[in-house]
């Protein structure tokens, strides 16, 4: 019987997270938290790639098909993706990006980003500008 070789050490990259509530009572409008996280995208210079559809799955961005979803009444949250680091079988999708966000119909909005793209204190100051 032959062994194989262990896969190569892979380093750990680090990310930042912005995790916040926004107020109570705000009302989920996922057209406009959508411009606003695209906004959020372009203001760190990332692109968007991927986007989580209505069933729970992470897709290659197709305008036509995400706004169907964005406008679709069972709409509850809204997911970004930039694109892929490494190829799709090696990595979960969730997380294999440099940048993500993630806003939900309970008020939560998620940033995320690879600490080599950018410093936590301007993770901080390009949310900022995110109403409520």
């Amino acid at each position: 019987m032959r062994l194989s070789q262990p896969f190569p050490a892979l380093p750990m990259d680090q990310y930042h997270f912005l995790v916040g509530e926004l107020k109570n009572n705000s009302p989920f409008n996922p057209a406009a938290a959508s411009a606003q996280l695209f906004a959020w995208f372009a203001h760190i210079g990332e692109s968007v790639e991927r986007y989580g559809n209505k069933r729970g799955k992470i897709v290659k961005f197709s305008q036509r098909n995400y706004e169907k979803m964005l406008f679709a009444p069972e709409t509850e949250s809204i997911g970004l993706l930039s694109p892929r680091i490494v190829p799709p079988d090696e990595a979960d999708e969730a997380v294999n990006c440099d940048a993500q966000a993630m806003y939900s119909s309970g008020s939560e909005l998620v940033l995320s980003i690879r600490a080599s793209k950018l410093a936590l204190a301007l993770l901080f100051d390009a949310a900022r500008p995110a109403p409520h």
